[in-house]
């Protein structure tokens, strides 16, 4: 895999300025040959940022004294999980993983400062002073030379951050102090991330999902970063983000019953209610296998009621991520949309099923690391696939599909 060599704008300690998603985009979408620029900053952008920011930490600062600190919480942590509020199963991914003792263990949602303020309250000075050496970073990358319309979206959207990066600096500094050897475990939130590895922690990133190409002027430099699939990792190996890279293990699948798995999205269009998608369900139904649905563990596009009305199904997984189930059920197939369930199915020996030929390009999103089309067989255009699999039912068909799939 070749990729455009990172060109770079800003320093790593720095670049906690740069998180917003509006400005990661304006960053991976930029090449060499893009336009660079220098703004000219007037002086009602500084009064501007101060006041508004300024507000945000006396905010924040009165709040904490308003809240109550838990009394459960271990006073020495040896770790710390920072999550998104997605929900609990990125926190079992990590149990999974890791010897995490609960009792020593905080979790935090990472978007929301209430959580640590449960835990540490802050001085004002403390605030104030880290506040000030926010700014000065955040305004020495405003007049760096940064790629075109960066400038303007720092402006007006990463103001906030300064606020938020100086309570998690002085926050994770505390911990440092505390026990130097607390690993911070992260999931999808970067700016407390980029905290912690300034105050010298460990830090370590679980992707919740298939990754996309990224920018190192808008990426912490985490100690360890787990992801889904060997592609993932050599991609990110290649681009020397000096990181360890190590992909999520799992099980084979040792037997098969004869059963599917579908995967529901989380969000859709006309697209799910397509012929192909009832005839792809028809098939199994005539070969006599169990058809399982499994909803989104954030939530699903429709109400699973709404998909028993239109599909005429009725088994439901309820709980649990796509790992246990499908250990659980030991289906043959899994059938999904662009979800990451295609990438664990492959990685545990189950062959993938992918509806990516039903949706519309624009709902696609960027599928540009692990080849999801090429790991899975497309349905409709390669429902002969399934059909010698099916039809033949040896163990010999099954395994060379497989291998198949997995070399294309």
């Amino acid at each position: 895999m070749t990729d455009k060599k990172n060109v770079f704008f800003v320093e790593p300690n720095k670049q906690w300025v740069l998180e917003n998603i509006h400005i990661e985009k304006i960053f991976r979408e930029f090449d060499k040959g893009g336009i660079t620029e220098v703004y000219d900053l007037k002086m009602y952008h500084y009064i501007n940022v101060y006041v508004k920011s300024i507000s945000r930490v006396l905010y924040y600062y009165l709040k904490q004294f308003f809240l109550k600190r838990d009394s459960s919480i271990c006073l020495h942590p040896s770790s710390i999980t920072v999550n998104s509020n997605r929900g609990g199963y990125e926190i079992s991914k990590i149990k999974k993983l890791f010897d995490v003792n609960d009792s020593c263990n905080y979790q935090i949602n990472g978007f929301d400062l209430t959580d640590c303020m449960r835990v540490n309250k802050i001085s004002l000075k403390d605030f104030l002073v880290s506040f000030h050496q926010s700014m000065q970073v955040y305004f020495s990358v405003l007049k760096s030379n940064l790629p075109k319309g960066v400038h303007k979206a720092i402006l007006r959207y990463s103001y906030i951050n300064t606020t938020s990066y100086s309570f998690f600096d002085i926050f994770f500094y505390k911990i440092k102090k505390i026990n130097p050897d607390c690993i911070i475990y992260s999931s999808g939130v970067p700016l407390s991330s980029y905290a912690a590895i300034r105050n010298g922690l460990k830090v370590i990133n679980f992707y919740h999902g298939l990754m996309s190409k990224i920018d190192l002027n808008v990426y912490p430099r985490y100690s360890e970063i787990y992801v889904y699939s060997d592609e993932e990792k050599k991609y990110l190996e290649n681009i020397d983000i000096g990181s360890i890279v190590r992909v999520y293990p799992f099980k084979d699948t040792k037997h098969y019953n004869r059963s599917v798995i579908i995967f529901l999205p989380t969000s859709i269009s006309g697209y799910i209610e397509t012929e192909e998608f009832s005839n792809l369900i028809g098939l199994f139904k005539r070969h006599n296998y169990k058809v399982f649905f499994k909803r989104h563990p954030l939530k699903s596009s429709w109400s699973i009621q709404t998909w028993k009305e239109k599909f005429n199904f009725e088994k439901v997984v309820n709980g649990g991520d796509a790992v246990t189930v499908m250990q659980d059920i030991c289906p043959s197939f899994v059938v999904s949309w662009t979800s990451t369930v295609l990438c664990e199915a492959s990685n545990m020996k189950i062959i993938p099923i992918s509806l990516i030929n039903l949706l519309d390009k624009k709902d696609i999103g960027p599928l540009d690391i692990f080849p999801i089309q090429n790991r899975s067989i497309l349905w409709p255009s390669e429902k002969n696939m399934i059909y010698d699999v099916i039809t033949k039912k040896t163990r010999d068909s099954y395994s060379e599909t497989l291998e198949k799939l997995r070399l294309r």
